[in-house]
């Protein structure tokens, strides 16, 4: 039952930290993360568009050094075909850097 709570208080403290950071696009209604499966999926609601806006990450890994944490991705779709087309070019199979609000929770879970 912890590791349920500690799950959820992570999916949280990530949505949170996303949300403040990028509030000035819009935000994120929903989040889920599958250690077992290495995915994310994620529900935005962008400004300017009418409808949520579904991201699915696959083949994720999270890396640290020291208190830096990366995150590679190894898939993406975005239900807009552009956004897919501009994710995966932008964001398949490279390295970034998460902010240190996001690392912070996802430590608890690595």
């Amino acid at each position: 039952m912890f590791a349920w709570v500690r799950r959820k208080l992570v999916k949280v403290g990530v949505r949170w930290h996303i949300n403040r950071k990028f509030k000035r696009y819009g935000r994120m209604t929903e989040l889920k993360i599958d250690n077992e499966r290495r995915t994310i999926e994620a529900t935005v609601m962008l400004k300017g568009e009418t409808s949520p806006i579904q991201i699915r990450c696959a083949q994720y890994e999270l890396k640290m050094n020291g208190e830096a944490v990366s995150l590679t991705i190894g898939d993406v779709s975005v239900s807009r075909e552009w956004m897919s087309l501009v994710a995966a070019e932008f964001l398949k199979n490279r390295s970034i850097s998460l902010p240190a609000g996001v690392a912070k929770w996802l430590k608890l879970v690595l």
